[in-house]
């Protein structure tokens, strides 16, 4: 479900720029196709192996994998 403001324009929360920042750093600095940072980022949410941002709890670390799929799904459609 697609949340949007009042506007009716999408709504981008914190975690989603976060995410999306790692994606492309990751891209620029490893030299990696979009799916392939996908596919890392989602493999060191899964394993619990954040580098690059420390999670508090496991509700955080599953919020984080369910915008990774989001944003795979949305752009590798």
């Amino acid at each position: 479900m697609k949340e949007c403001s009042n506007n009716n324009s999408r709504i981008f929360y914190h975690k989603d720029v976060a995410t999306i920042e790692r994606l492309v750093t990751a891209m620029n600095k490893k030299n990696v196709k979009l799916e392939q940072a996908i596919n890392r980022a989602m493999s060191s949410v899964e394993e619990n192996e954040i580098a690059t941002v420390a999670t508090d709890s496991v509700a955080d670390t599953e919020h984080e994998l369910h915008h990774m799929r989001v944003i795979r799904n949305r752009y590798l459609s």
